[in-house]
């Protein structure tokens, strides 16, 4: 294999792990390798988003692709210091493989954790070596509109400078829509080379009878179920979706799901046993082979956006819905991705935070036999969006052919 075809992956969560980006790098390496390059990914022993998950030994791999598991403390997302630890010796411990690796002919690294691509590209500088940056999402940005850190502060200061330089540095940036194209731009209004790719399923088509023995398994056959499914964050608040089921509990008809984990999970779970909710079903996170099944098993998903975390986070368990074939309600505002996405292809509705009075009477009107047309073409229309495959394999291609293009590839 031609030395000048290899590329070098340092990511903080990687299969078997649940969290998407880890899915989405495990995807690309194992494409990269598809086409014939030589793949290293160096990832933790310890799961991001089950963390007291170890993963070690040998890893079956595709030919071409290898995966270096570093050690290090679990992943504490209760604890800011712990969290902050892990990320800081995992972001060292990728940096000195990066530095004695066999030289790559590129680097690729997304943006979490945040202080892993200043780690990179100084490794990168210093080797001469083309990076790619994936943005996946955008802090301090992130951690600013959400009110966890000061704007003013030095630490976060400290980290938009270092932001400023990798995305002025980078061979390529990758973001994910032009609300986070914008936000780059803040940084570096001249990045060598900008490109926006959105992601695409991680699933193919759901199975209808998978999604409909799960709701025979949960008892949800004769109800209509709403269900979030994802992490439960303060990015993605919940607060309308549990103020309508609220509003809906002696209402037989509906079940309201919250499936997943997350700094929010335990305040939901809270509320359910405080306020006796029978009909608000909390469940852990599912195995990445049943999870296309559980999505399908609602008759309306929800995907909750912030209100300003438009550029910051770009919630990818959205294309999996749609290849779920359900339509999905938005709970923010107008201005972001996943309402670029409703507005494109009409494959579901928008509801505005704190309007769960109005959410309340769309679920009402959804649910009844009036309703059921409307519904049906939502859903039809979310299946048609991801029904050709390869219309996938469009998104995924043109993303490589930039990536290793860049690390001085043909791309194929």
């Amino acid at each position: 294999m031609d030395a000048e075809k290899s590329v070098f992956i340092a990511t903080q969560a990687y299969v078997p792990d649940s969290a998407a980006a880890g899915q989405y790098m495990a995807e690309v390496a194992e494409a990269m390798a598809g086409r014939g390059w030589r793949v290293t990914v160096v990832a933790p022993e310890r799961g991001y988003n089950e963390s007291g998950r170890r993963t070690t030994g040998a890893e079956e791999c595709p030919a071409g692709l290898s995966i270096h598991r570093v050690g290090g403390p679990p992943v504490q997302k209760e604890n800011l210091s712990g969290r902050l630890c892990s990320m800081i010796v995992f972001s060292l411990r990728a940096a000195m493989q990066a530095l004695f690796h066999r030289r790559p002919c590129g680097m690729l690294v997304s943006s979490s954790p945040p202080m892993l691509p200043v780690f990179m590209m100084t490794i990168a500088r210093l080797r001469r070596i083309p990076l790619v940056y994936w943005v996946m999402d955008l802090n301090p940005d992130q951690a600013i509109e959400s009110g966890m850190v000061s704007a003013n502060a030095w630490s976060t200061r400290m980290l938009a400078a270092s932001q400023r330089w990798v995305l002025g540095h980078a061979a390529v940036v990758i973001v994910l829509d032009r609300f986070m194209e914008n936000r780059v731009r803040k940084y570096a209004k001249h990045p060598r080379r900008l490109e926006v790719l959105p992601l695409w399923p991680l699933e193919k088509a759901g199975n209808r009878e998978e999604s409909a023995a799960i709701r025979e398994r949960h008892g949800w056959s004769n109800h209509f179920v709403v269900m979030y499914s994802g992490n439960h964050s303060p990015v993605h608040p919940l607060d309308t979706m549990l103020d309508a089921a609220r509003n809906l509990r002696n209402d037989a008809r509906f079940k309201f799901v919250f499936v997943g984990g997350g700094l929010a999970k335990a305040a939901i779970e809270q509320t359910k046993v405080r306020e006796n909710l029978e009909h608000v079903i909390v469940l852990a996170s599912q195995p990445l082979g049943e999870l296309h099944a559980m999505l399908g098993a609602a008759d309306v998903q929800i995907v909750s956006m912030g209100e300003k975390m438009s550029g910051c986070v770009h919630p990818s368990k959205v294309y999996n819905i749609l290849t779920a074939g359900r339509p999905f309600v938005l709970l923010g505002s107008p201005s972001n991705s996943v309402s670029d996405l409703l507005e494109r292809h009409g494959c579901g509705w928008r509801i505005a935070h704190g309007d769960s009075d109005g959410f309340v009477r769309m679920l009402c009107r959804l649910a009844s036999a009036e309703g059921h047309r409307e519904l049906e073409e939502k859903r039809l229309a979310a299946a048609r969006v991801y029904c050709d495959d390869g219309a996938v394999e469009a998104a995924r291609n043109e993303w490589l052919d930039v990536v290793l293009s860049a690390m001085g590839g043909t791309g194929s």
